[in-house]
């Protein structure tokens, strides 16, 4: 289906007797020099009101449905010289915006607002994909509506 740099996207169908009996998806990619780290505590940051909202570098109208706002590790600046970070960390504060309860596909939506952790990692905007993400729920509606 899609060949790039780094990976495939393949669809494969069985059928029987004329009749599709089952479908699967795979994706094979190619395995590249990386980094890790895991944070286990929350982190300590400054009350999202005593943080100046992001502004972001370029014109993508997307970014306009959350207001962001960085405690580390913000989306490099295309004017300012590259920095590299030592770690892929980025602490933000992220709402709707406009405001809105906060329901399961708001939550999906949240979670894929981070950026390319190359991007921190080089400190500049640098060819990259996402391959895929998978966010799990452990609560149900109401346990989510308590959290405001």
């Amino acid at each position: 289906v899609k060949t790039n740099r780094s990976n495939q996207h393949w669809i494969v169908e069985l059928s029987q007797d004329g009749e599709v009996k089952t479908t699967a998806t795979a994706v094979f990619g190619l395995r590249r020099q990386g980094w890790s780290d895991t944070e286990i505590t929350a982190p300590q940051a400054p009350a999202p009101e005593d943080i100046v909202p992001s502004v972001p570098p370029f014109g993508v109208v997307w970014f306009d449905n959350y207001d962001m706002r960085f405690v580390d590790g913000a989306l490099p600046s295309p004017s300012e010289v590259p920095v590299e970070s030592p770690t892929s960390t980025t602490t933000l504060w992220v709402r709707n915006t406009p405001s809105r309860p906060m329901d399961f596909a708001a939550l999906a939506s949240v979670s894929d607002i981070f950026y390319p952790r190359v991007f921190l990692r080089h400190g500049q905007f640098v060819p990259a994909g996402t391959v895929t993400i998978t966010v799990y729920f452990h609560a149900d509606d109401e346990q989510l509506a308590v959290q405001g």
